[in-house]
Order: structure tokens, then sequence, then C-alpha cells
């Protein structure tokens, strides 16, 4: 569950930059793809945050799909704070934009 709230952070925090701007958010596994377009290549966003997304989007399937069963308590800690670092960036920029 620890994952799933990591991943449901990278997606709502994706959705909230989307929709400010006047994007109508799509399913998951296409939210990179905006975030690059109209994020990442204006410099608001790094493209380690896609990978971080993609990876975070990549276990989760994994997780659910029951490829994955068992994850060290290290790597929850990464995602966690990969989540916390990509929610205090999107505040940031919602923040210049609005």
């Amino acid at each position: 569950s620890a994952i799933e709230g990591c991943y449901w952070a990278f997606v709502e925090c994706s959705q909230s930059l989307l929709m400010v701007m006047k994007i109508t958010p799509p399913s998951p596994e296409h939210i990179p793809e905006l975030l690059q377009e109209h994020f990442v290549s204006k410099g608001l966003l790094t493209k380690n945050i896609l990978k971080d997304f993609m990876a975070v989007y990549e276990l989760h399937k994994k997780i659910v799909h029951g490829e994955v069963r068992k994850i060290d308590g290290r790597i929850i800690d990464q995602y966690q704070k990969k989540a916390e670092d990509f929610f205090d960036k999107t505040v940031k920029i919602l923040n210049g934009i609005l």
C-alpha cells in the first residue's frame, strides 16, 4: 500500500499540473508524454521526474498483477521521498502559475 500511495501521489500531482494548463488528464500511462510536452520541454520539470513517474507506474503494475510481493523498506523510502519531492515541485509550479 505504500507504493500505491506513491503511485497516486505522482498521478494526482501530474493531473493537477495538466488541469491547470486546461488539459484533460489522460489515463496514467499517457501522463509522462504530456508532462514532457508541457513541463519538461519548458524547463519546469526534469526528465528525472518522468523517469521516477514511469518507475513507480511500472512497480505499481507489477504489484497489482502479483509479479512483486515483497519490497525492501529502503526502496519504499526512496519512492516516498521522490513522491514528496514531486509534490513540493508541483506546489511551486502551481503557485507560480496561479
